[in-house]
């Protein structure tokens, strides 16, 4: 079985040179210089049981980022000799297991499909061939193909059988904001088996080509993972893929009619051709603990997340994942010790999750088998100076190593308010994050589309994401405590009941 390779969040950017030098935006006293990054304290340095330990974060992030967990790959021996070291972290940070038979570990299973590519085609009666695009989906078994519909972009999707794929215009380019995985949830949830996209008349900047550029950038097995656990109803369990745009006049009986209505679409006679695939099991594993309140407790409980998993081996070495996600990792230790030296009355449960980079099931895992928190915080990718605006990543003198996106599941939760200002006070720069990209870049996506309260802590875009070149050297391991300091604060002094 082949190795995994991760869609890189941005594609169109990978071939921009790498930031590797000083930022501006670290004022004095608040941030350390990069010379002072986390591959500069010595293996040895001790770990003290307090807040605010930059060795012990230093330590954390150099040790899951190691060959010797190899990438940290869901269901390898990485991944279950990073497990082992996280568990002692655990309890040297005093966090208790959260069932009684004192585990910390949730196993689940990932069931999914290997494909020998994400090319398939339309084969019509007439000898013409479709090429599409496969993008991320969980086709459950092949498609016996009966028909094609097309779906209006201003109206709900077309109640339909199963065998129908849908037809729906990509971005118009007129601004709002383009969801795929949206369209073809709700596609699903009208019966059809799946949903595929087509050029819109108005893109005139091609905004469809790069959708298409990064539905080609994706992992063959990545396409049939998501909403694999459980049969979890919040993943899509349907075909998506875009049409190839010289393709697209031969879905239609005349010329020209792809840019001037539907009604010439060749709705039947039509055959899916998928690729080869065969399916697969892994065995993640999430880790899951909590720190008791020390006096009368409050409803609910507050869930802390982190994904531990990354990459795995790649072709020339292995994906370190220094800033994704041991960074968040450390991150998450580090809000424990802050908690540790404060009476509360919340339960705060911290969630290491397994397969968040293979479709966020680690997530899904755990809320099929527990009760929903009042409030999730996920924290992902904080190490690195970064720009709060991908489209700000070409130039190096927009990266600060106070940076932080923040994102909020509901419009009006006024304690992401609370959080900013926390971050503020200890000298970060938060921002509010928008758009695709955070709401569903994470595990806390998994929450927020099961109506939990949610929130994204988010160090910001730059450019080692999901590369070889996410290692420990140039982590700032003074960021994890800044922003652990700030959630700490936020939870103690915003969150529980006085």
């Amino acid at each position: 079985m082949r190795l995994l390779i991760m869609l890189i969040a941005i594609a169109l950017f990978l071939s921009m040179p790498v930031v590797t030098t000083a930022f501006p935006g670290m004022g004095e006293g608040k941030m350390p210089k990069t010379e002072q990054a986390v591959d500069s304290p010595p293996d040895s340095a001790a770990m003290l049981p307090a807040a605010g330990d930059t060795a012990r974060v230093a330590h954390i992030i150099r040790r899951l980022s190691s060959l010797e967990f190899a990438g940290r790959r869901c269901g390898s021996d990485g991944a279950a000799g990073a497990r082992s070291f996280l568990k002692g972290q655990l309890l040297r940070a005093g966090i208790a297991p959260l069932t009684s038979d004192g585990v910390y570990e949730q196993p689940f299973t990932v069931n999914g499909m290997e494909f020998e590519s994400l090319s398939a085609r339309l084969l019509g009666a007439n000898g013409v061939e479709i090429r599409i695009q496969l993008n991320l989906s969980s086709p459950p078994e092949p498609l016996e193909l009966k028909d094609l519909r097309f779906w209006r972009e201003d109206e709900s999707a077309p109640v339909v059988g199963a065998g129908s794929l849908l037809v729906h215009y990509g971005p118009s380019g007129r601004g709002g904001m383009f969801l795929p995985s949206e369209l073809l949830r709700e596609a699903v949830r009208a019966g059809a088996s799946g949903l595929l996209l087509i050029p819109h008349p108005e893109d005139k900047a091609d905004i469809y080509s790069r959708y298409l550029a990064r539905a080609r950038m994706r992992d063959a097995r990545l396409h049939s993972l998501a909403g694999s656990v459980g049969g979890d109803p919040t993943g899509a369990t349907g075909i998506m893929g875009y049409i190839l745009p010289e393709d697209v006049p031969h879905l239609f009986r005349s010329s020209g009619a792809a840019a001037n209505g539907p009604a010439d679409l060749i709705t039947a006679e039509w055959t899916m051709e998928m690729p080869a695939a065969e399916k697969f099991h892994l065995s993640g594993c999430n880790l899951v603990g909590r720190i008791v309140p020390t006096r009368e407790q409050a409803e609910g409980h507050l869930l802390v997340v982190a994904h531990y998993d990354h990459l795995g081996l790649a072709d020339t070495g292995y994906y370190a994942g220094a800033n994704d996600n041991a960074s968040g990792i450390a991150t998450l230790f580090e809000v424990a010790y802050n908690l540790m030296a404060e009476m509360s009355n919340l339960e705060v449960r911290f969630l290491l999750t397994d397969a968040e980079e293979i479709g966020l099931i680690g997530a899904q895992a755990y809320l099929r088998d527990n009760d929903a928190p009042a409030l999730v915080v996920n924290i992902d990718s904080v190490g690195r100076a970064a720009v709060a605006d991908f489209r700000q990543m070409r130039d190096p003198a927009n990266y600060s190593g106070e940076t932080v996106v923040l994102w909020r599941g509901i419009d009006d939760d006024s304690r992401l308010d609370m959080l900013s200002a926390r971050m503020d006070s200890v000298g970060l720069a938060p921002h509010e994050g928008r758009g695709p990209m955070v709401a569903r870049g994470g595990d806390h996506a998994i929450f927020a589309r099961a109506d939990v309260p949610s929130m994204f802590v988010f160090g910001g875009y730059e450019m080692n994401v999901n590369s070889e070149k996410d290692t420990p050297a140039g982590i700032l391991p003074q960021r994890p405590l800044l922003l652990a300091r700030a959630l700490a604060e936020f939870i103690l002094e915003d969150l529980q009941v006085k």
